[in-house]
């Protein structure tokens, strides 16, 4: 069964899958005739052997036996080159005219096969490869009438022309086939050509087609990544704004921000730095992962202008920006975070001061838009608020002793 589905013409080596598609027209071309030939051919022999009258065969039941067996060989021999298969195809069909006119003169059978040979070969080479299988037959033409007028062959043949004695009219002949052969020629070549030219506009528009879809496929998925960030980055907002309205918000609650906002977002790290009494020091309060919890162990803290970002992010009350760490100089460069690629220091603010900053930080480079920014800053206005009313809180609580320490 593989057997017969691999000679089918639309069944086509694995070796010509890159191929353009006129070469696999080509083929598809090749492999139909060739398959026609062969059935042709085998219904000849036995016709011929059954009729008994080697008479109404003008080519020979042992040429056409020859031809059946090679052309077999070459249909099933589907990975040898296709100019070499439709090399032997075309000198089958001009073996085939030139037999014929041996045998039985320049007839009709013999003309059809060398205007047959003279097409093919266009469609299988070309427009340079149909004319010079119209120049062959043309040639070959005049080859045996020229024979014939100078003797050269015996006049014994029959011929269906007027005497070739006269060179005007084997002349006329040779005109009007070269005109009938040269317009059958030209009118396959346009279509030929059209349709080719038809096939390289389709699968232009096809390339062009598929690249605009895996485009849009690209942009929808970074846009869905993206929409799912902006979704995730929106969820820790709200969650944050829920702790703070509910008075939830304790001594615990800066640790369970920086690891909601780490696992939430992605990120390589985050950390909230508060200052301290002094006013020198940001001093790290919350740090996400394992890197943060060995610099809170550590006492880890950063000068208030000093060469880091945190520091020069809480003496300027300013957002500090770094897409690119390794272009950045008054970074400090941390031990526990040698991936850093991308970092920000946003100021965490009260309505009358700022009370500390929030590092973020990501393994990758350019990893935030001016979108993530804000979105992050107001996450850090949101711990701000949050700061700010415990505070408050606790200074109420302490001014309630107080009265009644004092009542």
């Amino acid at each position: 069964m593989n057997f017969w589905m691999e000679i089918l013409p639309q069944n086509q080596p694995e070796k010509f899958s890159d191929q353009d598609v006129v070469f696999k027209i080509r083929e598809r071309l090749f492999q139909t005739s060739i398959l026609f030939l062969d059935g042709v051919t085998l219904f000849l022999i036995l016709f011929y052997i059954a009729t008994g009258n080697p008479e109404f065969n003008p080519i020979g039941l042992w040429q056409l036996g020859f031809g059946l067996f090679t052309s077999l060989i070459v249909t099933v021999a589907r990975r040898t080159s296709l100019l070499l298969r439709s090399i032997y195809l075309l000198a089958l069909l001009y073996g085939a005219g030139f037999l014929s006119i041996i045998n039985v003169g320049i007839t009709g059978s013999s003309l059809l096969f060398l205007l047959t040979f003279s097409v093919f070969s266009g469609l299988l080479l070309g427009q340079r490869g149909g004319l010079i299988g119209l120049g062959v037959s043309i040639l070959t033409l005049i080859g045996f009438e020229s024979a014939i007028v100078f003797g050269i062959l015996s006049p014994h043949i029959s011929l269906e022309i007027a005497d070739l004695s006269n060179p005007f009219l084997w002349a006329n002949f040779g005109v009007h086939y070269l005109a009938l052969a040269g317009l059958l020629m030209t009118g396959f070549s346009i279509i030929q050509s059209g349709l080719l030219i038809n096939i390289k506009e389709r699968e232009t528009l096809y390339m062009e087609t598929q690249e605009k879809h895996h485009q849009l496929e690209r942009d929808f998925e970074y846009r869905s990544i993206d929409l799912n960030r902006r979704l995730a980055q929106i969820k820790v907002v709200s969650e944050i704004n829920h702790t703070i309205s509910t008075n939830h918000y304790n001594s615990d609650s800066l640790q369970s921000f920086a690891d909601l906002i780490a696992q939430s977002l992605d990120l390589y790290y985050v950390g909230i730095f508060m200052i301290d009494p002094s006013r020198q020091f940001a001093v790290l309060n919350a740090g996400s992962g394992t890197a943060g919890r060995k610099m809170m162990a550590n006492g880890h803290r950063l000068a208030i202008g000093g060469l880091s970002m945190i520091g020069g992010c809480v003496a300027s009350q300013q957002a500090r920006i770094a897409l690119n760490v390794n272009l950045e100089s008054n970074r400090y460069i941390n031990p526990y975070l040698p991936e850093t690629q991308s970092e920000l220091a946003l100021p965490i603010m009260s309505p009358t001061s700022i009370l500390g900053a929030m590092s973020i930080q990501s393994v990758f480079s350019e990893a935030f838009d001016q979108t993530d920014i804000s979105i992050l800053q107001s996450i850090a206005d949101a711990i701000g608020v949050a700061i700010d009313n415990a505070n408050l809180i606790e200074k109420s609580r302490k001014d309630i002793q107080e009265i009644s320490r004092l009542n």
